[in-house]
């Protein structure tokens, strides 16, 4: 029978869901025309983060109204009174609808520990199994040894198959390396289970970004570009040392808290950013509610490609470390990176053919530019390709290098000196390690390319000699 939906769930928050349901949405959108999204249920009709994020970022032809069923609290009143039954039906009615009206519905489910501890069901496998969408299940394994894990899955199979769902696949997620490869050696004696597909921890899509921050503690910008707002913060550092001391201790990706009249700080940690010698910061928050002294911005203002957000707060520096402490980290509809990061672990994870297979759906012959352009990193993940940029040092080359990098579809080379290079990816916050870096002025190829630049363009008047220098 054709597969019209398909339907995620977990039974723990922060399994990372979000990232498996982004996978298969990138997935559909490349083979069929127009994709719907559903949430059976929601904390709240008014807004809810992750339709939020899948209209906006994936440009779904839906109205909000259309993409969820029912409130939390709206579905634990109708089993409370014993009606469960007829919100089931309400439900069918909802997707079954979505399905006359789209080619395909992905159906992402609230996770079980959301609901009442007085529900002892699994209500997102009832309602999969009453409107027939086969089911995905993800299990989070950052704190479970292999062996958990694999209990879980069996667990979670068993209960599947008594239920009478089809199980389409299990995806174990935020597995660490040493706990995934165990894992993946035990299921070998487990060949009778559907698709298991597992998914690395990356520490990165756990860590909020400066506009995470900014947005939830109320900053201020000092001195700060939209697009640098988008760097992740790996740890937070309060400057209570003596500068001298201090720099010692900052590392890649720190959000420096500093109070506003420490000057020596500042002036220390813009010095440090344009060093080679030492790690690139994240940004700077300035506390207790002072304004940065004239000077010191008269400094900052001399800069005119300086790229580290400095904003400030009127908390003091004690209560903001805590406040951040406590922000969760988010994907959002325009997260490029962590997205680009998250694709790049799905796509690396996850069998597309087998994908396809088991789906068995018809393709639209309609093809939209969304549908385009997922296929085409499809398309480029299993052709492989190897490119070559020249201009190494342009602030959206290195972006672009970024994304293309971490989706994992292109080996790249960078053409330029590499200590120059890769500074100024880390002062933009970007990480480029998985290119390759080429110095053309010290490249074993050099003679060879010079002489036949030489010999393509000697008819118009290019010299030897100039053929060296312009490569």
């Amino acid at each position: 029978m054709k597969t019209d939906s398909l339907y995620i769930s977990s039974h723990v928050m922060s399994a990372g869901k979000l990232v498996v349901t982004m996978g298969m949405m990138e997935f559909l959108k490349a083979k069929v025309g127009r994709v719907a999204f559903f949430r059976p249920f929601v904390k709240s009709k008014e807004h809810d983060d992750d339709i939020e994020f899948f209209l906006q970022r994936y440009s779904l032809d839906m109205r909000y109204e259309q993409t969820f069923g029912f409130s939390v609290h709206e579905t634990e009143r109708y089993i409370a009174k014993g009606r469960f039954d007829i919100l089931i039906k309400e439900l069918i009615k909802m997707i079954k609808r979505l399905e006359s009206e789209y080619d395909f519905v992905l159906i992402e489910g609230l996770h079980q520990s959301t609901f009442s501890n007085a529900i002892d069901f699994d209500i997102n496998l009832e309602v999969a199994i009453n409107s027939g969408a086969p089911y995905i299940n993800v299990l989070k394994g950052d704190s479970k040894s292999a062996e958990d894990i694999l209990d879980d899955i069996l667990i979670d199979y068993e209960g599947i198959k008594a239920s009478g769902a089809t199980h389409f696949a299990t995806f174990a997620n935020r597995l660490p390396a040493d706990t995934k490869a165990k894992l993946k050696e035990l299921i070998t004696n487990h060949s009778y289970l559907p698709p298991i597909y597992l998914l690395d921890e990356i520490a990165e899509l756990d860590m909020p970004t400066i506009f995470e921050i900014s947005q939830s503690l109320g900053c201020e910008s000092v001195k700060a570009k939209s697009k640098d707002l988008r760097r992740v913060v790996k740890s937070t550092k309060i400057a209570a040392m003596r500068l001298e001391n201090f720099l010692e201790y900052i590392e890649d990706g720190d959000l420096i808290l500093v109070p506003a009249d420490r000057s020596d700080i500042i002036t220390g940690a813009v010095l440090a950013i344009r060093s080679h010698r030492y790690p690139n910061i994240s940004g700077i928050i300035l506390t207790g509610g002072m304004d940065i002294a004239p000077s010191i911005l008269k400094i900052l203002d001399g800069f005119d490609d300086f790229s580290i957000p400095i904003l400030s707060i009127h908390d003091d520096t004690y209560q903001v470390a805590l406040a951040i402490d406590s922000i969760p980290a988010t994907i959002r509809a325009k997260s490029e990176r962590k997205i680009a990061l998250a694709m790049g672990l799905f796509n690396s994870s996850v069998d597309i053919g087998m994908l396809e297979k088991n789906l068995a759906q018809t393709s639209s012959s309609v093809v939209t530019p969304m549908m385009f352009e997922y296929s085409l990193f499809q398309r480029a993940g299993l052709s492989k390709r190897r490119i070559v940029l020249p201009e190494a040092m342009d602030d959206r080359i290195l972006r672009a290098c970024e994304v293309l990098l971490r989706r994992d579809i292109v080996d790249i080379v960078l053409l330029g000196d590499s200590t120059e290079v890769i500074h100024k990816s880390g002062s933009l916050g970007l990480d480029i390690s998985k290119a390759t870096i080429i110095d053309p002025h010290k490249s074993e190829y050099r003679e060879q390319f010079a002489e036949e630049f030489y010999r393509l363009r000697r008819a118009k008047g290019m010299s030897l000699e100039g053929a060296y220098v312009n490569p």
